[in-house]
């Protein structure tokens, strides 16, 4: 499949890739969720969702009975950024959708997740870089 010519982003993100590999799961809403370990770990209930849990983690951690969607791979966006900040992960977003990548979306208080999955990781570091985005490495290496 070609890569599509993509647009530059009007800002350049430092992203992070995280390590291990996570799994999308969902659980009734009062399931105990003490299990879920990770770099990454999301927890959301909504009322408006058939009072079911979503859960984000590790995919080592994840029990067999637990209904989810393993291969995940969690990118981070470098930096806090200001709630009244527009278009941050806009920008991302509509790179990854020119370039057909499916993609999941987690924020925290500070900051913004991707999640994409394994497979994908080399042609979504590729496509973000030529956008004009930084991957920096992990510590340690």
């Amino acid at each position: 499949m070609a890569f599509r010519p993509v647009s530059r982003p009007q800002r350049q993100l430092r992203l992070r890739c995280l390590g291990g590999t996570y799994a999308i799961c969902r659980a009734p809403a009062d399931a105990d969720t003490a299990w879920a370990r990770g770099e990454l770990v999301m927890i959301c209930h909504s009322t408006s969702e058939k009072m079911e849990t979503t859960v984000v983690c590790d995919v080592t951690s994840v029990p067999l009975t637990v209904e989810h969607d393993a291969g995940w791979r969690a990118i981070r966006f470098e930096g806090a950024f200001d709630f009244n900040e527009v278009g941050v992960l806009a920008g991302v977003l509509e790179v990854l959708a020119e370039a057909q990548v499916p993609v999941m979306t987690l924020s925290t208080y500070e900051t913004d997740y991707l999640l994409i999955k394994a497979h994908l990781s080399e042609r979504v570091r590729q496509v973000l870089e030529e956008a004009g985005h930084q991957f920096i490495e992990p510590e340690g290496t």
